[in-house]
């Protein structure tokens, strides 16, 4: 008889860029790139975000899941020669989706962000470039030094820290550029999922158009929660 692998499980990470941020310098990302608030999905707001913006980072509750899939579901990837390009994780720990996003953002972006090396994300990504999405995650599941950097942040966020093994209410998905493509990442689904044409240019009007039509299918719902990972101009830092 096979004995069963036991479930692993991660403590919850707020979206909070103060421990998203130290989360993800502890792990390798320079300080010039850090995670920030967006406080709005319309085009005058969203010129407020400092410096170039590579990813956002969406936080939705529960309730709006089947919103989410009624608009993804239709979107046909299977054609996607460019899908092989795009780093992509399966999330195999539970918990653990504000990581993947983090990750998600952070790997897809390594031509821009100069990971320190020898640090525990550059050589994660390194080790995984060649893997599939399924042993990606396997490899996330063994790298302490991640695991030990993500459970000290989430135990600083601003509301009480759950349980790792709590039910909780909420899932985050990552948006990237991705030679010329936007893509909406989600460690629960079995592939990237292409958006629409983007730009280094249009990718943060794009990025925050397509998450607005996930907001707007629930508009009463206050529950949602955007932050970006941009450039920061490390003079007034």
């Amino acid at each position: 008889m096979t004995e069963e692998k036991s479930e692993i499980y991660w403590t919850p990470l707020e979206s909070n860029p103060d421990a998203m941020n130290k989360f993800l310098w502890t792990i390798g990302v320079p300080k010039e790139w850090s995670i920030v608030d967006v406080y709005g999905l319309d085009e005058e707001l969203l010129q407020f975000i400092e410096g170039p913006v590579v990813a956002l980072i969406l936080l939705y509750p529960d309730s709006a899941h089947k919103h989410v899939l009624s608009i993804t579901q239709d979107i046909d990837t299977m054609d996607d020669d460019n899908r092989q390009n795009v780093f992509f994780m399966k999330q195999t720990i539970r918990n653990a989706c504000g990581t993947v996003a983090l990750i998600h953002s952070v790997a897809n972006n390594c031509h821009q962000i100069a990971l320190q090396d020898n640090s525990s994300l550059k050589n994660y990504i390194d080790k995984s470039r060649e893997l599939a999405p399924e042993e990606r995650g396997r490899l996330l599941e063994g790298n302490k030094d991640i695991c030990n950097a993500h459970h000290v942040c989430a135990s600083e966020g601003q509301t009480t820290t759950p349980a790792p093994d709590a039910n909780v209410s909420g899932h985050f998905v990552a948006m990237v550029h991705n030679n010329g493509y936007l893509y909406h990442l989600d460690g629960s689904q079995i592939q990237p999922i292409k958006h629409c044409q983007t730009s280094d240019e249009t990718f943060l009007l794009d990025a925050a158009r397509v998450i607005r039509q996930f907001v707007d299918k629930d508009p009463s719902n206050l529950n949602f929660t955007v932050v970006a990972l941009s450039h920061q101009n490390q003079d007034l830092m």
